[in-house]
């Protein structure tokens, strides 16, 4: 990948390009040239894995019965909106702390979307929106 890039960086001086790791558990392992302005690295990831994915159907925690820590408190099935809307709203916080550009994974999607399947706006709508 780092050699592409920078064959690709040679060749397309006044070009952009937007590279990622191949999934979200490899960005440790993404190496590309250092310094370069044209070049924009694009990422996603999971953690804390047991609060994003909690008991999502395609997951093997979707039978999970257990309970979810964040952070430092337990999160119960009647509290996990409140605590996803916490954890986006730290998230985010984090990334405009470090001037690191952000976007939602889906649009719509009950699961990771900005509104539902039926197009109502979920509980971190405001947060991406800027209403926190």
């Amino acid at each position: 990948m780092r050699r592409f890039l920078l064959t690709v960086s040679i060749i397309t001086i006044a070009c952009l390009i937007i590279t990622s790791c191949q999934s979200a558990n490899t960005f440790d392992q993404l190496r590309v040239p250092e310094g370069d302005p044209n070049i924009i690295l694009s990422y996603h990831f999971y953690e804390p894995f047991f609060l994003t994915h909690y008991r999502a159907g395609w997951t093997n925690l979707k039978d999970f019965e257990g309970k979810v820590n964040y952070p430092g408190q337990i999160v119960l099935d009647g509290k996990l909106p409140e605590h996803k809307k916490i954890y986006n709203r730290d998230m985010i916080s984090i990334f405009e702390e470090h001037n690191v550009a952000y976007a939602n994974w889906n649009y719509k999607s009950t699961a990771f979307g900005i509104v539902d399947d039926i197009n109502v706006p979920q509980p971190k709508t405001d947060i991406l929106l800027g209403k926190k």
